[in-house]
């Protein structure tokens, strides 16, 4: 990793600056539908260890990344659904996100590796999905041992399921 760039699971404390993150990767998507709507309900839930686990990267004290592992059915409910998983002992990787200026230098693949390897609840199957068109994040969960497992509608947009085993 480049000499400030480093990756830590986010604070409380770091909510101001996951608010301008967001914010600032929404308004520079090259396509919108690679990026789901955030429910309120969600969202409520982003510093709460019992639904989310949010790391980010960061190059000195600036966030320029952030990935979150979800442990709640509200987020990967219907997900896990069309793979007929149990929902115990599952995490979905989500919101994964860096700033234009710094995509091209692994940053997604780390933090999606720094969240799986913390493992805080010993999760046995790991979800995410991608954009069948957002190759970048499909190279990224791909290359962290992801296997393509079905294509669904989340939120009228087309999603593709990876499934990773523990």
């Amino acid at each position: 990793m480049e000499n400030n760039i480093f990756i830590r699971k986010l604070a409380l404390n770091d909510k101001p600056q996951l608010d301008d993150l967001i914010k600032k990767i929404e308004s520079s998507l090259p396509h919108h539908d690679w990026w789901l709507p955030i429910p309120q309900e969600a969202y409520d839930h982003f510093f709460d260890e019992s639904w989310t686990l949010f790391c980010g990267a960061f190059d000195k004290e600036k966030l320029i990344g952030a990935s979150a592992l979800f442990f709640n059915e509200f987020e990967y409910g219907k997900t896990v659904s069309y793979l007929h998983l149990p929902a115990q002992k599952i995490a979905e990787i989500g919101r994964c996100m860096v700033l234009p200026d710094y995509r091209g230098k692994q940053l997604m693949f780390q933090m999606n590796e720094f969240l799986l390897n913390i493992n805080p609840r010993k999760i046995d199957s790991f979800v995410a999905t991608a954009h069948p068109d957002n190759i970048s994040s499909i190279k990224s969960l791909e290359k962290s041992g992801f296997i393509k497992q079905a294509t669904f509608v989340k939120f009228d947009m087309k999603r593709n399921i990876y499934l990773k085993k523990a």
